[in-house]
C-alpha cells in the first residue's frame, strides 16, 4: 500500500475508505465492494452533525 501515491490527509474520510477499499477488493483481499462496505459499515451521521456545527 506504501507504493500507491494517495494523500489521504487532503481528502474526506468517506473517500479514503473508498480509495483503499477498492485497492483491497481489487488485490482479493476484501469481498464486498467498497459502495457495500461503505453502506454496511460506517455511519457518518456524527461527522455530518460536527460539519455542520463547524460551519456555523
Amino acid at each position: 500500500m506504501k507504493a500507491i501515491p494517495y494523500g489521504w490527509r487532503e481528502y474526506s474520510a468517506e473517500d479514503t475508505l473508498r480509495f483503499y477499499a477498492l485497492r483491497l477488493h481489487e488485490v482479493g483481499m476484501l469481498r464486498s465492494t467498497p459502495q457495500k462496505l461503505l453502506a454496511q459499515g460506517t455511519d457518518w451521521r456524527f461527522f455530518n452533525e460536527l460539519k455542520h456545527e463547524l460551519k456555523t
